[in-house]
């Protein structure tokens, strides 16, 4: 009898830690994926009115204000035409070849100075 009752208590602890830890995961899951409750927002007026008794243009205070620095924004230089041009002047290229066939015409020379026999450029 007691060959027989460890392995039956054996999985009988296996399936109780198995179970456990699929409820707990779930616990958890359920935990970790809940909706967040969002507060409403402020309620909106249905339309916008002007008050006249406070309107702030006729105050003494508002009226007594005066304006600190410039009073006028000066005209200043404006950027380059294009901004995404090099500030440095581009470099010029030279090339001492003044063709394609130009540079073939002088290899079949060069070639058939060498070997003594003509050869048809491609």
């Amino acid at each position: 009898m007691t060959n027989r009752g460890i392995p039956l208590i054996a999985r009988i602890v296996q399936i109780t830690v198995i179970l456990s830890c699929i409820v707990g995961s779930l616990w958890i899951g359920m935990r970790f994926f809940e909706p967040i409750p969002i507060p409403p927002g402020p309620k909106t007026q249905r339309s916008v009115m002007f008050d006249k008794s406070s309107d702030i243009s006729g105050n003494s205070v508002f009226s007594g204000l005066q304006q600190y620095g410039p009073s006028k924004v000066e005209v200043g230089e404006t950027g380059r035409v294009n901004p995404f041009t090099p500030l440095s002047p581009p470099i010029k290229t030279t090339s001492t070849a003044t063709s394609t066939k130009a540079v073939i015409d002088s290899d079949v020379k060069a070639t058939t100075e060498t070997t003594g026999t003509a050869m048809e450029a491609i």
